[in-house]
């Protein structure tokens, strides 16, 4: 018999919980159903805090605006006199359980799941938040239908950086604190700078590399007496070159780090260029079954590694962008303040023209005719505006997701647009609960 008070409790009149399944800083979770169709819900509930907003009503508004693919359903969000509790979509294993179960991800594992995590952060991007806590217990599968649906969770600390009202970006400051996971949060956030967009999408490849070789190099470190954890973490992340930290790796991933580190704060990283990256791994190697994740038992492809060892590349191996970031011919050597220096600009030109030319063969000859001779000191950015509209397809991805977008960006514009029933959030946006909360509990 638990002694959990909770277990085979009824809330709101219509949610019945029957088991915990996990618990963190923040509270507890427990799975349970809805009474009036036994369909299987998350419950997460948190001791309410007097003297600020809890985690999970931010979260609980993030949630409602968020609304979309790869996103759980937010079912209710309320409270009684001492703990707030979410209601969302039952969702399956997180990634960080299943590799500590397998012990090992595959090439095409990693590739794939870097596609589909850029494809959710690029859909959050897009309602104007940024996570700030990326890291591998914050990417879960879904089940049953949606065994292969990489989700993504875990908003209460994720941050609205663009004001869509004033027209405005957040502004960027120094002096902030650490947000986020110690061993996945970018090196700009280690220097105390504010977080944008450029540091979800260094966090995603620092969990990348930790599903390739196990462990990163600023893990396990030996804190001494007087020493600070986060400091020394953040020292050895800044110190670590990209050459090493992907050694061993396709070159793919080194353009991934180099072209991240070469965005300003309120620059939007170029998503399709980055899922690009991964996809041509996958084209280069003739991976097949794109869902046949690791986990799934018939899976061929995923049991072993192919050869990494650049000297026994297939003849065949297109080397298309193998020049944007060749550590013997250019350098991004990027200081604080985000000035670039001795930069082959020519090479790092060349390298988009050529991942255009392949991908976008019907393109215009103008958008190839860009200046040879670019003096602009923030070269990538430039080159970034120049290939904003660059509607290149990626094979086999093309699952029509613009028309997924379209749809959720419809469906959260009818939401928003009823004048009753409807509150303010803490980030100043109008909330509709009527449409999105089906229960009578206090909500926001």
């Amino acid at each position: 018999m638990s002694n959990d008070p909770y277990i085979n409790k009824i809330i709101f009149s219509k949610y019945k919980i029957l088991k915990k399944i996990g618990k963190g800083s923040f509270g507890t979770v427990y799975s349970g159903i809805i009474l009036l169709n036994e369909k299987e819900i998350a419950i997460k509930i948190e001791k309410k805090d007097k003297i600020k907003q809890g985690t999970l009503e931010t979260e609980a508004h993030r949630l409602i605006y968020i609304q979309g693919e790869g996103i759980p359903k937010i079912y209710c969000f309320g409270n009684n006199m001492t703990h707030n509790l979410l209601v969302i979509e039952l969702l399956g294993k997180s990634l960080d359980e299943i590799f500590n179960s397998i012990k090992k991800f595959s090439l095409k594992t990693i590739c794939v799941l870097g596609i589909e995590m850029i494809k959710r952060i690029k859909y959050l991007h897009s309602k104007y938040h940024i996570h700030r806590d990326i890291k591998p217990e914050n990417f879960l599968i879904g089940r049953n239908e949606n065994s292969n649906k990489i989700y993504l969770i875990d908003f209460g600390l994720s941050k609205k950086f663009f004001s869509k009202s004033k027209n405005e970006h957040i502004k960027f400051s120094t002096g902030k604190g650490i947000i986020g996971t110690a061993r996945y949060c970018s090196r700009n956030t280690h220097k105390g700078f504010e977080q944008g967009r450029r540091d979800d999408i260094e966090s995603i490849g620092y969990v990348l590399i930790y599903f390739f070789f196990g462990s990163l190099p600023w893990q396990k470190l030996k804190i001494k007496q007087g020493e600070n954890y986060y400091d020394k973490v953040g020292k050895k992340k800044i110190n670590t070159s990209f050459e090493d930290l992907t050694k061993g790796l396709p070159e793919e991933f080194l353009y991934y780090f180099k072209y991240v580190d070469s965005l300003n704060f309120e620059d939007e990283p170029n998503y399709d260029f980055l899922i690009g990256l991964f996809q041509e791994i996958i084209n280069k190697n003739c991976f097949n079954c794109y869902y046949d994740f690791d986990w799934n038992k018939d899976s061929k492809d995923n049991m072993i590694y192919p050869a990494l060892n650049q000297e026994n590349k297939n003849e065949n191996i297109s080397k298309d962008i193998s020049l944007i970031a060749n550590k013997d011919e250019s350098k991004f050597d990027v200081s604080d303040n985000n000035s670039y220096n001795d930069i082959d600009k020519n090479i790092i030109i060349q390298s988009y023209e050529d991942f255009k030319k392949k991908n976008n063969k019907k393109r215009r000859k103008s958008d190839i005719n860009m200046g040879k001779s670019i003096e602009d000191i923030n070269i990538l950015k430039s080159m970034d505006k120049t290939f904003k509209n660059l509607n290149y397809q990626i094979d086999d991805l093309n699952i029509n997701e613009n028309n997924l977008n379209k749809t959720n960006d419809n469906d959260n514009e009818n939401r928003f647009n009823s004048k009753k029933h409807h509150r303010y959030n803490s980030m100043g946006d109008s909330i509709n609960t009527k449409d999105n909360i089906k229960c009578g509990c206090s909500i926001y």
